[in-house]
């Protein structure tokens, strides 16, 4: 005479088990914010960008930076307050951003040029 109360528990083990590892790939994706940062006028990522978060006495914490080949991860916990977002490399325009404008955008555009980290470094002349 056949068990089915084994051939059951396996099957439903299988299932959790095919519906555990379905489920953790995508779940983990609302802790980290992922995106590419470009060169606007070449469309070439921009590799070692500092990403940093202005502090409540005006200072930048770095939370993050882009690889080589212009990605970057940063994790959802390490932002946070509210405080504006600075993507900072030489050569480049700063690019200076709202925290809840950085968490919805994927796609950064960096213009080239100097940057001596004045004031109006987030924005190039005629912009």
């Amino acid at each position: 005479m056949r068990n089915t109360l084994g051939l059951n528990r396996r099957l439903i083990h299988g299932l959790l088990a095919a519906a555990l590892f379905m489920v953790l790939p995508f779940g983990c994706t609302e802790f980290v914010h992922w995106g590419h940062v470009s060169d606007r006028d070449n469309t070439w990522g921009v590799g070692n960008v500092e990403i940093a978060q202005q502090q409540s006495d005006g200072g930048w914490r770095v939370v993050g930076g882009s690889d080589g080949k212009g990605r970057y991860e940063v994790f959802k916990s390490r932002v946070g307050g509210g405080g504006k977002i600075r993507m900072r490399k030489t050569g480049y325009y700063d690019v200076v951003m709202e925290e809840a404008e950085f968490l919805q955008t994927h796609q950064v555009l960096m213009q080239s040029g100097d940057n001596d980290g004045g004031l109006d470094s987030s924005r190039p002349p005629g912009w």
